[in-house]
């Protein structure tokens, strides 16, 4: 972008350079007032270019924060799947094989809740990496 104002200022330059060949006070004006204006657009487009920066390094800081405690939760998260889980190993395996088909039926519901909430922690923290 920059370097297509360049191009601009010295198209520009030698259109006025032209048209005021044998005026010099009025080409050297001419000049002065091409450069105040394309300087004051280069200025505009700086602080542009600075304004879009600084809020792109926001959201990448909210973004990192963002993963950071999206991180921190899902790690929370394992230790009591982790546990419910266990427990739930534990239950049937003391249960044994003479288990009403009531007990076994909300087992395999606890079980299939720890499983859905352990691939969604899964989801959360792969999407975070």
């Amino acid at each position: 972008m920059f370097g297509a104002m360049n191009v601009l200022r010295q198209e520009l330059n030698a259109i006025i350079d032209s048209a005021y060949l044998n005026q010099p006070e009025t080409l050297h004006g001419a000049r002065a007032a091409l450069g105040r204006i394309l300087d004051l657009e280069l200025a505009i487009m700086l602080h542009t270019y600075r304004e879009d920066l600084l809020a792109q390094q926001a959201r990448n800081e909210r973004l990192a924060t963002f993963g950071q405690l999206v991180g921190s939760i899902g790690h929370e998260l394992r230790n009591p799947l982790g546990v419910i889980e266990t427990s739930l190993y534990i239950l049937r395996s003391r249960a044994g094989p003479v288990v009403d088909e009531r007990t076994t039926k909300h087992l395999d519901r606890i079980g299939e809740q720890v499983g859905i909430a352990n691939h969604i922690v899964s989801d959360l923290l792969d999407m975070i990496r």
